[in-house]
């Protein structure tokens, strides 16, 4: 979500960070489709935007996938990492309830995406179920533009 900023900043003098993380099963890293158990437990809504420090998390698109971004740019690279690296941990420890923990990669190395991947259910879910009946967005590649 863009947020309009009080204050006007001048090309790169101020940075925004977003990181989506895949919500897995630990031991088997299998795809845990419980990111909105998780935003519930942390906000008490499951469309509550759980935040510590300067970040935020939000869903996306597939129910196994977590967004975390600045909630405010910043000039400060390393309070920023800080940041960052304090909600991962507190998330992670969140998860240990349901035995889960976040992928740390950009890429879940052995997803099927046609068999286990879930489109959000909750706020937004027209827009993601538009998504993916135009991009196949299940087939992680353009759709219908190639055949198997």
């Amino acid at each position: 979500m863009l947020r309009k900023s009080s204050t006007a900043h001048s090309l790169f003098s101020v940075f925004g960070i977003e990181i989506e993380y895949a919500l897995v099963t630990k031991g088997s890293l299998g795809i845990s489709p419980t990111v909105d158990q998780l935003i519930k437990a942390w906000s008490g809504s499951v469309n509550g935007h759980p935040t510590l420090g300067n970040v935020e998390a939000d869903n996306e698109l597939a129910a196994h996938v977590l967004e975390i971004k600045c909630k405010n740019p910043g000039k400060d690279w390393i309070q920023q990492t800080e940041d960052f690296q304090a909600f991962v941990r507190e998330t992670n420890g969140k998860l240990k309830e349901w035995n889960c923990q976040l992928l740390p990669g950009g890429m879940h190395p052995f997803m099927n995406p046609l068999q286990e991947s879930q489109i959000w259910a909750h706020d937004d879910r027209s827009i993601y179920e538009s998504y993916d009946r135009i991009f196949g967005v299940r087939l992680h590649r353009p759709y219908p533009f190639y055949d198997d």
